[in-house]
């Protein structure tokens, strides 16, 4: 594992506490970080890429703890973890079928356990998991995608009208898309509530989301409604991917620029910003590719980042930039 450090110019140098780090957390190439714990504590991340089944777990104290498999794994992805660090979720590719897997730590490693669902159900893609590790989210294929969850250990099918998970919230919010044109927010206590977009992230609290606009331009959605935020100078086609709980803070990825963020404090009209830029002098030639997970108070930032010419999972730590 390599730790990059990036300190403000000497300009910057008499103020306290101003110095970002950024830190490869994997030494697999190809990989990337899918989920963290509220305070960055734990992340968790895998290799997207085809026939290259490998996911990992990761703390500061600990560095990078690989996750294990069973024989035969094709792809693995490990999508979510508990805000204890202890349960993380995922799915595991076996003879060309995705199955739904949970790992457990005990002690300085992990155990995996298939989760059971009912015939006719297969291809099952999880989604991420509730704060208390209580509520699994996922989708199925069967002659389309339609969504699904475990509560407490139980299979249920989520209601017909989802169209598709896209997460569920540390609160345990379910969201993602509702039919071609809305999205969705979905508890079991209020059932399915329409949101004028489909989302890809949502806030703790369910009244903050972001995700793709038309245009190759950034969504925002807040409790007076949805607005485009734009794009990113020279953005290609990209989405946010996550949020932070006060809804003041997007990040996610669009093409030709990479990793992307933006701040309401930069103003709903081209306030989208490029990480690669924000924080070039800090970066020493590291190229952020994507940010798809954020710290509550959206201090960290993790993803994928190219490393040279290999991809590497990484954690930003922006220090209030």
């Amino acid at each position: 594992m390599q730790r990059w450090w990036m300190v403000l110019s000497l300009a910057m140098a008499a103020v306290p506490g101003w110095v970002q780090t950024l830190t490869q957390v994997s030494t697999r190439p190809d990989t990337q970080v899918a989920a963290m714990t509220s305070d960055a504590r734990v992340l968790v991340g895998y290799s997207p890429r085809l026939n290259f089944p490998y996911a990992f777990w990761w703390t500061r104290q600990t560095g990078e703890v690989p996750l294990p498999l069973p024989p035969g794994a094709q792809s693995v992805m490990a999508r979510g973890v508990s805000e204890d660090g202890n349960t993380v979720v995922g799915s595991v590719a076996l003879n060309n079928q995705w199955e739904p897997i949970v790992w457990r730590r005990q002690g300085s490693g992990f155990t995996y356990q298939f989760l059971s669902y009912p015939s006719g159900v297969q291809n099952i893609t999880v989604q991420g998991v509730s704060g208390d590790g209580r509520i699994i989210a996922a989708n199925y294929l069967v002659s389309e995608t339609k969504g699904c969850y475990w509560l407490d250990g139980v299979f249920h099918y989520a209601p017909a009208s989802i169209t598709q998970i896209n997460g569920i919230t540390r609160t345990g919010i379910m969201f993602g898309l509702l039919g071609t044109a809305y999205g969705f927010r979905f508890t079991l206590a209020r059932g399915v509530e329409q949101l004028p977009a489909g989302v890809w992230a949502l806030s703790t609290d369910g009244r903050y989301g972001g995700g793709s606009a038309p245009n190759d331009q950034i969504l925002y959605m807040d409790p007076c409604g949805v607005i485009s935020l734009g794009s990113a100078p020279n953005g290609g086609y990209g989405s946010a991917y996550a949020i932070s709980d006060d809804g003041r803070i997007l990040v996610g990825a669009q093409r030709s620029v990479g990793a992307i963020r933006w701040k309401r404090e930069n103003g709903f009209l081209d306030g989208v910003e490029n990480l690669n830029t924000t924080f070039a002098p800090y970066l020493g030639g590291v190229v952020l590719d994507g940010a798809y997970a954020l710290s509550a108070d959206g201090r960290y930032i993790a993803g994928a980042a190219w490393f040279g010419t290999v991809r590497y999972a990484y954690l930003l730590d922006t220090n209030g930039r």
